[in-house]
């Protein structure tokens, strides 16, 4: 037997499987036959123990939850004899007796057993892998947790800032719930004379009362909030919107300092100090492109578009909803009335830039080009529309010029300042006999009509009642100027009461005269004037009209052509429909 069977053997078979293959050293013959025989059976031992060596690291590499070892179990463990080679599958036993077998069996040994640990290793990387994969998965959700908290602490903070910002100082809130306690009487209170919503304006506080009713004044208070949130984020600071607080029915705001928000005096402060709100024009044009902010504009009728002379139904703009003022100097908008305002759906939101972009340029027309460079940040596309946008600052401009200009330029013509407030120059003679022999004509038109057919030959005919008229006319524009300049002082003294007339916006505020309430169904006006009707008709006693009715309706419809031919030169403008005399 050769030695390296021997030590084989000895390193890797039990004590117990060595009696089966070696007989008592006792026995002293056996044959070469039985001699090789044992051989081949000690050869076949020796792959008992091989086999399940690799099988037991076999079983210990299936034992692992996700098998990664380099060692794989083969299918089927097996020993060739080919030129004394020992091979299976992976690792090798040379059985050259000529080579030091003590070497390679111990070089043998320790291959096996680095397999081994290399599935000890394996199976311990297994592990490590695993409980590393678990270790990353839990500090990723401890990340995302911290984040979460981190994230809805800020959002809290923030909502907190939000809150802290929008609530009406806690001691003026006290005075203005006992103040609310104590009136009884709301008619005596004065009042805002726009918006739908009844607003007062108590004289004792520097707050505003609207007249909301419940939930809307506290749905009005969030939206405030939502607007303030989009204020602090994009950091806009010309943009002021009031603290308010709930109580009742009412929500309770500061006033802003905003002298008067009337839309002439708006136009003169925009016309007048445009270049000092360049700034929160582009942080409002901003808000706009970022929310949804209606009311910004409404319908030209009546007095307004009479005087502007641009088309009936054109868009103007609503400065009472975004007033502008001057504080230390420096343009402000004050963000008063968020009654519809929300924030903007993505999905809207370009859609509506080129809507906006017109809205914004009719608000302010001198700053077109601030407007679009905001809106390019929203539609890189927006200058494509730019012919539009020109259309719109012309109109724009010429209400703006037509409204407030041309008045100013009347004032100024006729020598009309601060200083003396309610002069109404008189009329020069010349005047007079000019609008004589014009209005001769209207005065034969009008017999017919109220003369009857009959008379009204016999009546135009008569020479001495035509003369007669150009003698009294001139007596009548006087009348008529006369109780013009007597409403107009009468206006003055009222609105000096509610206000200084500290500005030439105030002074034409002043100056237009509502002669008869808007709601009267006959476009009567100042002819209508118990007094004024009074005097003429007495003017004109020498003339047969018939009946009462129809001398007052007469007079009612001299005095308007009178007026007619006044505007602009004696007055600056009169509006028929609505009965207003600016002058």
């Amino acid at each position: 037997m050769s030695s390296f069977i021997q030590r084989f053997i000895n390193i890797f078979m039990p004590d117990s499987s060595k009696s089966q293959f070696f007989p008592d050293k006792g026995n002293p013959i056996q044959s070469h036959h039985d001699k090789n025989d044992q051989e081949t059976k000690i050869e076949k031992a020796a792959t008992t123990v091989i086999v399940p060596q690799a099988a037991a690291l076999s079983s210990a590499t299936k034992s692992a939850k996700r098998p990664r070892a380099t060692y794989e179990q083969p299918s089927k463990a097996t020993i060739i004899q080919d030129g004394d080679m020992l091979i299976d599958q992976g690792y090798e036993i040379t059985t050259d007796e000529d080579e030091n077998l003590s070497s390679k069996v111990a070089k043998t040994s320790h291959h096996v057993s680095n397999i081994a640990s290399s599935v000890i290793v394996s199976q311990k990387n297994t592990s490590d892998y695993e409980e590393n994969q678990f270790l990353e998965e839990e500090n990723t959700k401890h990340k995302a947790a911290i984040k979460i908290q981190n994230v809805f602490r800020k959002y809290l903070r923030f909502n907190k800032k939000i809150e802290s910002m929008s609530l009406l100082d806690q001691s003026l809130f006290n005075h203005t719930v006992q103040y609310v306690q104590s009136t009884s009487i709301w008619e005596d209170v004065p009042r805002a004379v726009n918006g739908q919503t009844t607003v007062y304006l108590p004289k004792e506080l520097p707050i505003v009362l609207k007249l909301s009713g419940s939930p809307q004044n506290r749905i009005r208070f969030e939206k405030m909030m939502d607007a303030r949130k989009v204020c602090v984020k994009n950091k806009y600071t010309s943009l002021v919107i009031p603290t308010a607080r709930v109580h009742g029915d009412f929500i309770i705001e500061t006033r802003l300092p905003i002298k008067e928000n009337h839309l002439l005096e708006q136009m003169a402060l925009y016309l007048e100090h445009w270049g000092k709100f360049t700034k929160p024009i582009k942080e409002f044009a901003g808000l706009q492109f970022q929310t949804t902010f209606p009311d910004l504009t409404g319908p030209l009728y009546g007095y307004f578009q009479s005087l502007s002379e641009i088309p009936l139904g054109s868009r103007i703009g609503r400065f009472d909803n975004v007033p502008l003022y001057l504080e230390d100097d420096e343009g402000k908008i004050g963000l008063v009335d968020l009654e519809h305002f929300s924030l903007n759906s993505k999905s809207s939101l370009k859609y509506s830039i080129v809507e906006k972009c017109s809205v914004l340029i009719i608000l302010f027309p001198y700053h077109l080009d601030t407007i679009l460079e905001v809106a390019k940040h929203f539609d890189p596309n927006i200058e494509q529309k730019s012919e539009i946008f020109e259309k719109e600052k012309i109109q724009s401009l010429k209400f703006f010029e037509n409204t407030y200009g041309r008045y100013l330029h009347y004032l100024k013509e006729k020598g009309i300042d601060l200083d003396n407030p309610d002069k109404f120059p008189l009329i020069s003679e010349d005047r007079k006999n000019e609008l004589t022999d014009k209005l001769a004509g209207f005065y034969l038109s009008l017999a017919g009509l109220y003369f009857g057919l009959d008379d009204a030959v016999e009546f135009v005919d008569t020479t001495d009642s035509l003369s007669s008229f150009k003698k009294v006319f001139p007596e009548i524009l006087d009348l008529i100027h006369s109780r013009i300049a007597e409403l107009l002082k009468s206006n003055i003294a009222a609105q000096s009461k509610k206000m200084d007339i500290s500005s030439y916006a105030r002074l034409m505020d002043a100056r237009t005269i509502v002669v008869m309430p808007k709601e009267m169904r006959r476009n009567e006006g100042l002819g209508k004037d118990a007094e004024l009707q009074k005097q003429i008709a007495a003017k004109l006693d020498m003339f047969k009209f018939g009946d009462d009715y129809r001398k007052k309706d007469f007079i009612i419809d001299l005095v308007k052509i009178v007026l007619t031919e006044f505007s602009r030169r004696e007055i600056a403008h009169y509006e028929p429909e609505y009965k207003i005399i600016s002058c």
